[in-house]
């Protein structure tokens, strides 16, 4: 396909020594910001927005994939309250970027994460009022998500504030991922089962971003590391996730063969799809039965390092997972006698940001495997809507985690 030229703004040198072919990234869609019917009748003043919250939907997917979230928080600027631009009702400004639709999301989580950051900088312009900012990525969206933030981060001015901004210096609030795969997919799911023939036969269909979830690549910058490694490893991608108020990680405890309860919640010895899991020391129940739809979000719990270090069986002092990467080659990448120690040094990295977990679960009766779409209630189409509802629950409980309040500094204060 054509390529026009493009040159993102506000980026930081390393990202532009790094990933040299951002000059030939497709052009962008103007940014859409869709209102409900409801609220599309008497629109908001725009100086009543005040929290931006973007969505970002997975691989091949579309923004109508996030249609069920972006209505539950839309359906908020519909109340009296809000209408009348009080201090204490919800002012959210929702934004289902639209720059990875299809076949974008084929080229690479980096040059994903680029357009969203570049999306992203274009509607906080457009909208000067805003003081606030939330991500919500589905599987990997929240991957863009991450990458984007790295360089959507002030860094120019942090050193002259106590507390980090991104985008021209909105708070970061809420950072929350559902299904996501931050340890990458291949040790997990069904993606664990695939011979070395049948996964090479595969990258090419699916180009660079499959090679960067089955960490096959060597995108990550100097050394030649894969990039999910490099995300874990980096500050400048750490640094940006710590910014924010509360991290939160929503994972299918069973039926997600795509991305699977392990690695979208950075519990590397999960990696199955089974569900035959207990609930863990010192977790919150959030409900012991199901809903009338088959659904329930079944608890919540903390995730430090210390967690991967012992389900890793190892100290808390892990590896360096450009380390270990370093030590594993070509081929052999899969098959190594140490391939599992990369997704555990990873996860340590990551957990010790200390992350919210809340495990989801489908009724038992629900055998296909279809979790990874239900978590979002995904509105890709009519018939996913139909077959997706059931995810109903979840994204009821996504908005309240949106609403958690957060400290003037952007954190949480539970």
């Amino acid at each position: 396909m054509p390529f026009a030229s493009y040159t993102l703004t506000g980026l930081d040198a390393f990202t532009q020594t790094r990933h040299r072919n951002l000059s030939q990234l497709p052009a962008i869609s103007p940014p859409m910001t869709s209102p409900s019917p409801t609220a599309a009748s008497s629109p908001p003043n725009p100086a009543h927005y005040t929290h931006l919250v973007v969505l970002v939907h997975g691989f091949v997917g579309t923004r109508n994939d996030m249609g069920a979230l972006r209505s539950a928080l839309e359906s908020l600027q519909a109340s009296p309250l809000a209408a009348s631009g009080a201090a204490t009702a919800p002012r959210i400004l929702v934004h289902a970027s639209p720059v990875n639709e299809k076949r974008h999301s084929k080229d690479g989580i980096d040059l994903g994460g680029a357009r969203l950051a570049a999306d992203v900088r274009a509607v906080a312009a457009a909208h000067p009022f805003l003081d606030s900012i939330s991500f919500v990525g589905h599987s990997m969206g929240g991957l863009y998500s991450r990458y984007a933030i790295a360089h959507l981060l002030d860094r120019a001015n942090n050193s002259a504030v106590p507390h980090p901004t991104i985008c021209g210096g909105l708070r970061p609030r809420h950072f929350i991922t559902l299904a996501s795969p931050h340890l990458g997919v291949r040790q997990f799911g069904v993606f664990r089962f695939l011979p070395g023939p049948v996964e090479r036969a595969l990258l090419p269909a699916y180009g660079r971003s499959v090679r960067q979830l089955l960490l096959a690549d060597r995108d990550g910058g100097a050394g030649g590391v894969p990039l999910l490694v490099a995300m874990a490893e980096g500050e400048e991608y750490l640094g940006a996730l710590r910014a924010f108020g509360a991290r939160t990680a929503y994972g299918s405890v069973r039926n997600d063969f795509l991305v699977p309860f392990g690695t979208a919640t950075l519990r590397p010895e999960c990696r199955g799809v089974k569900g035959k899991m207990r609930m863990p020391e010192g977790a919150e129940v959030v409900e012991s039965g199901y809903d009338a739809r088959g659904c329930r979000v079944w608890f919540t719990t903390r995730c430090g390092v210390q967690d991967s270090a012992e389900a890793c069986g190892r100290e808390s002092g892990l590896s360096s997972p450009v380390g270990v990467m370093k030590h594993e080659s070509g081929d052999s990448l899969r098959k190594a006698s140490g391939v599992r120690d990369a997704e555990c040094a990873m996860a340590a990295r990551l957990s010790a940001l200390g992350w919210n977990v809340v495990a989801v679960d489908f009724r038992k009766s629900s055998v296909l495997p279809l979790a990874h779409n239900r978590i979002v209630a995904s509105r890709r189409s009519k018939m996913y809507e139909r077959m997706n509802l059931i995810g109903t629950g979840v994204i009821d409980h996504v908005v309240r985690t949106l609403l958690e309040p957060t400290d003037a500094n952007g954190k949480n204060e539970r």
